[in-house]
């Protein structure tokens, strides 16, 4: 198992001397491990699915917007997913269209929060198909049998008791072999990978576009990084300024452990969080006997 560097990512603080720590919540862990040379921050959980206190959801941005029209959610961030559906832990998921452009400064931006949207590929949530746009069985999922039963792959047709699914846009581990793309940049990147024996889930969130503090990953990066952490395969999120991780600290408080990049173009550098139309994150239920355990 790799030695977790941990250091705190709350808001745009600088990053201090990192101490050898993570935090745990029952059958959950996070982890920050800190770089150099050059300077990445990589953002993990893992997920104990042989915790029967555990479930695996894929929830949606907001609610379908126009009933049998072209559009199946609204725009939400991560952090707001996760408290409304009481998440341990979450990061953003598929990859989306969206129906409208704002514009603020001469910038056509479509990532505001309450935009209409659709989710690209298999999305499922709780045994209900919500989406299948474009209809195309090239692009990887992830499926969730149960609770918490995971596989990884490309399905021609989702598994008989499949009740949550979300599409990734590449296959970055295969049989424990990095099969990614080898002509991707090195970018932000959001990735969820299984274990050889299914019983660890994980979530895998690397910050990108701040030199300073972290230049991010190529896929083929991502994928070595998670066979590193015991991924047999791995499938690539959407990536970029939707990347984010979500954790919560407490019953009422939910933390962005990463750095988003949106906002890093700014002539006052930001980090602002990117609406997004679906969350892949974690239950934990009987939560009294898991009270989370914060080293700082």
């Amino acid at each position: 198992m790799l030695v977790a560097i941990v250091a705190w990512a709350g808001g745009d603080a600088p990053i201090t001397e990192p101490a050898q720590k993570s935090i745990r919540s029952g059958p959950v862990e996070y982890r920050l491990i800190v770089r150099s040379k050059p300077a990445q921050r990589i953002h993990v959980v893992s997920v104990d699915l042989t915790d029967p206190r555990v479930s695996v959801r894929l929830c949606r941005g907001g609610d379908d917007p126009d009933g049998d029209g072209p559009w199946e959610t609204t725009l939400a961030t991560v952090p707001e997913i996760a408290k409304r559906e009481n998440l341990a832990a979450a990061v953003n998921g598929s990859m989306f269209e969206c129906k409208d452009n704002k514009t603020i400064a001469g910038i056509h931006d479509p990532y505001f929060a309450g935009n209409w949207a659709r989710a690209l590929g298999w999305t499922m949530s709780d045994g209900k198909v919500w989406s299948d746009h474009p209809a195309s069985i090239e692009a990887p999922s992830l499926v969730v049998i149960g609770d918490r039963t995971v596989r990884i792959g490309k399905f021609d047709k989702l598994p008989d008791g499949a009740t949550q699914v979300v599409s990734g846009v590449w296959l970055l581990v295969s049989e424990g072999k990095n099969v990614a793309i080898s002509r991707a940049g090195a970018d932000p990147r959001s990735a969820v990978g299984i274990s050889a024996d299914g019983k660890q889930l994980v979530f895998l969130v690397v910050d990108g576009d701040r030199p300073d503090e972290s230049v991010g990953f190529t896929l083929a990066e991502t994928a070595d990084e998670l066979i590193q952490l015991g991924c047999r395969d791995a499938i690539a999120l959407d990536s970029g300024g939707s990347s984010t991780m979500v954790w919560r600290r407490s019953p009422s408080d939910w933390e962005v452990m990463n750095h988003p990049s949106d906002g890093h173009t700014l002539l006052a550098a930001l980090s602002v969080t990117r609406p997004v139309a679906n969350a892949l994150g974690v239950v934990i239920r009987d939560e009294a006997s898991t009270r989370p355990v914060d080293p700082r």
